[in-house]
Parts: structure tokens; sequence; C-alpha cells
């Protein structure tokens, strides 16, 4: 058959048979009837059909106008790209102890407050260690107070001795003043060879005295210097017990592992009754805020961006929520 444009559809039959495909023959702009050929002959199309196939092909030019249109004044002034991925401030939480975990409060993807109890380790040994470095604290307090109270004791005991320095030097001066009266008289033969004898071995007696005294004096005064040192090392000693105990203290509250951060939970590796070393990563947290879209573009884009210009991000996961953010 032979299709050819006129002012009306002519069909001329030639040699009956089937056709690969026709296109529409168009006279003067205008569009001519579709052939239908589904029983191998050529047949006027229906008005129906060409009505529709005229509002689909305008249906189809709006809609290329339409794109058209929303490209010249809003896509040409847009740059984007789909090499995009979330960063973040990533908080691992590990464990600052060598113990056995008791229990796991928290799990995979669960929002957390800052603050809030995330693991639990057993503390058996930890309130134990507590409990020692209190008892070696109250110890050595008990002996710094005894120690205090000697010295207050040894305090009184050289004042006394140095009384006795005092009073042995006057009797020693009373009996030098006796023995010289006496070696005075004995020549004229006031005072007898024996009274001399007698008041010369008083004045060695009290010389012996005065001597004791003064060691007495001298070793009550090395006690109190000895006294001295055992307070310092005592107080030494304290100040070490105190670190310890605070030390233990510090140990007992790690064994409670709270969240650093709000955050979701992530990577979350601790079990209970697992063992874990210091540093053994426990879990992860991500955190609310602080974070950022790290998105790469061509350079010919990167070009035509500011910093501080907005940002519309869409996500995978929530392709019907866009969030708006700035260009950093």
């Amino acid at each position: 058959m032979k299709i050819s444009a006129s002012s009306s559809p002519i069909i001329v039959p030639y040699k009956q048979q089937r056709v690969r495909s026709v296109a529409p023959i168009t006279s003067g702009g205008t569009l001519l009837d579709w052939p239908n050929f589904a029983d191998g002959t050529l047949h006027p199309c229906p008005p129906q059909l060409k009505r529709r196939l005229t509002v689909f092909l305008v249906a189809v030019g709006l809609i290329a106008l339409a794109f058209f249109l929303h490209w010249w004044f809003i896509g040409r002034h847009v740059e984007s790209t789909d090499n995009a991925y979330v960063q973040g401030e990533i908080t691992r939480v590990a464990s600052q102890l060598g113990a056995r975990v008791e229990e796991v409060l928290v799990r995979d993807n669960q929002h957390v407050d800052k603050g809030q109890l995330l693991v639990r380790l057993e503390d058996a040994d930890f309130k134990l260690a507590v409990e020692r470095a209190q008892a070696a604290l109250a110890t050595r307090e008990a002996e710094l107070a005894q120690a205090r109270s000697k010295l207050v004791q040894q305090g009184s005991l050289i004042a006394a001795s140095a009384a006795d320095v005092n009073a042995s030097q006057a009797t020693l001066g009373r009996a030098q003043i006796d023995l010289n009266r006496a070696e005075a008289l004995r020549k004229p033969g006031y005072v007898s060879e024996e009274r001399v004898t007698t008041l010369t071995a008083d004045n060695h007696v009290a010389r012996s005295q005065l001597a004791k005294a003064r060691a007495d004096l001298e070793a009550q005064r090395v006690q109190r210097d000895t006294l001295g040192a055992e307070i310092k090392r005592l107080e030494a000693q304290i100040a070490s017990a105190r670190t310890e105990l605070a030390q233990a203290e510090i140990n007992l509250s790690r064994t409670l592992i709270h969240s650093p951060i709000n955050g979701l939970v992530g990577q979350r590796s601790a079990r209970n009754g697992q063992y874990v070393q210091v540093g053994t990563h426990l879990l992860s947290l991500v955190p609310d805020e602080d974070i950022w879209v790290q998105a790469n573009f061509k350079e010919t884009q990167v070009g035509r961006m500011r910093d501080g210009q907005k940002a519309r991000l869409t996500f995978d996961a929530f392709p019907d929520t866009p969030i708006d953010g700035r260009i950093d």
C-alpha cells in the first residue's frame, strides 16, 4: 500500500499485505489518521484515538517545557552531588579497669543521655581495695596522733631536765664556794683537813650530777627531734595513704561506666560476663550534635560556592524529609 498526504485520508489497496511500521501523515501541519493494521490492511484511525494521541503529545510537550523552565530558573543555579557522607565525632567508650563485665545496660541504636549508666563492672575487688586503703589511713593517723602526744610529753621532760641542770649547777656552785672557803681556812688551822676532804668530795658529786643532768637534757632533746622526724614521716605516709584511698575510690567509681555525651549507641562489643582489660573497647557513641556532611564536588562546581550558603540535604534513608544546612 502507499500513503500520501492530501486534504483527506485516501487508502489505495496495493497487493494487500502486512506492513512493519507506518508513520503518521501530515498535511499542512495537520496530523492525519493513524493506520490500523491488526488484520493486515490499512484502515482509518478512529477520531477518539486521534484525540488521545493529541492530548498525549501536548502533555509530553508541557512536561518537557516544565523541566526546561525549572532548569532555567532554578536548576542551572544549583550545584548537587550524590558523593556525600555523614561524618561526626564518634566517641569510643573503653574500660579503664581490668575486670569482668557484670551487666550491659544498653543496646545498639539506643539513644542515651549524658551521665546515663551504660556498663557495670564487677566491683568486689575494688570495694575491698577501698576498705584496705581506709584501714591503712586510719592506722597512720592513729600513729601520728600518738607521736604528737609523745612530742608534747617530751616537751615536759625537756623542761624537767633543764630544771635539773639548773639545780645541779646551783649545787655545784655552793659546793665550789664551800670548798674554796675551807681551803683558804685550812692553812691557818681554822678548818680541819677532814673537812676539806669532805667538801672536795661534795664538789665532785655536784659536778657529776650536773654532767648527768646535762646529758639527760641532751637525750631528751634528741628524743624530741626523733619524734619530730617521726611525725613528718607519718604525715608523708598519711598523704600517701590518702592518695591510695582516693585512687581506690576512683577505681571503684570506674566500675560504673556512664555516657559522656548525648547520642546513639553503636558498635556495642561489651557482653555480660566478658573479661575486659584497660583500654578494651566496649561501645561507641554517635553524638546528637557536631555532625556534618562531607560532600565531594567537581572543581567547576566548587568555584560557584561560598561559605555560609544554604544547602539542602536529602538522605537515602529519609528521602521525603530534607534537612537544611549551610556550607562551611
